[in-house]
């Protein structure tokens, strides 16, 4: 591209004004004074210009024959079907297929795993239908596994190599160091003493009661109070006791 091509006349043809920056130079014929300009203030500019000249004059003027050929492969593009809608989405891990890999499908149970084990999430996540949602939106291909397989199969191969890993590490170490601590659940004395402290200088107190089920699907009931002590909202466990049988309104109340 020439200089003069980033510059336009003034009004009264004199002036070369900057289309870049808006300065105006003397001299519109002058093309040096127009170049140097454009060096000294806009020298990536000249620079590509400098590249955009070598590469046409690099490029060779095809004969005939290659227009021909070049307006053949044109209208072979054209006529191509357009792509297919099966393939529009970039899936994770960038897998275009019917089906995950059986490495894909590791990584993903592996990922559950972590989930499970190192946020404290528990295994009913795996049939909460927002977690459902969430993973098909990540995944579609992603088939999540069920709860019983979550237990019996994943975590418990999770925990032999964990228990294979550990004694490998023991097996390598000299000197061992154990420790042992004592701690006291909820329902101990003082504990029960400090909250009726707290609850006898509360005028309002709200209770909330749920149901949840342990590891090994024994059920329980746990009974929260909540309440606003010294203008800061408490809550603390009155109890928590096992359900014995099916969760009916009346095996819920004679606990």
């Amino acid at each position: 591209m020439r200089p003069g091509a980033h510059f336009k006349k003034s009004a009264d043809g004199k002036l070369a004004i900057c289309a870049i920056c808006n300065k105006s130079l003397k001299k519109w014929n002058n093309r040096s004074n127009l170049k140097q300009h454009l060096a000294r203030i806009h020298p990536t500019v000249l620079n590509q210009d400098t590249t955009d000249l070598e590469n046409a004059e690099g490029s060779p003027i095809p004969g005939p024959s290659g227009l021909l050929q070049n307006e053949k492969s044109v209208q072979e593009n054209q006529n191509l079907p357009p792509p297919s809608k099966k393939f529009k989405q970039l899936l994770l891990y960038g897998v275009r297929r019917d089906e995950l890999s059986d490495s894909n499908i590791k990584e993903i149970n592996n990922a559950l795993i972590k989930i499970i084990t190192r946020d404290y999430q528990p295994l009913s996540i795996v049939e909460d239908e927002g977690f459902i949602d969430y993973s098909h939106k990540l995944q579609p291909l992603y088939k999540i596994p069920s709860r019983k397989t979550l237990s019996s199969d994943m975590l418990a191969a999770r925990y032999a190599q964990s228990v294979t890993k550990l004694k490998a590490l023991l097996g390598n170490t000299k000197t061992i160091s154990i420790t042992t601590d004592i701690w006291i659940s909820d329902n101990n004395t003082a504990y029960t003493t400090k909250l009726k402290a707290l609850l006898g200088n509360t005028k309002t107190i709200s209770i909330t009661t749920d149901i949840w089920i342990s590891d090994n699907n024994t059920a329980y009931t746990t009974i929260t109070s909540h309440f606003i002590y010294d203008n800061v909202v408490r809550a603390h466990v009155l109890t928590t006791k096992q359900i014995v049988g099916s969760h009916t309104a009346q095996n819920i109340a004679d606990v």
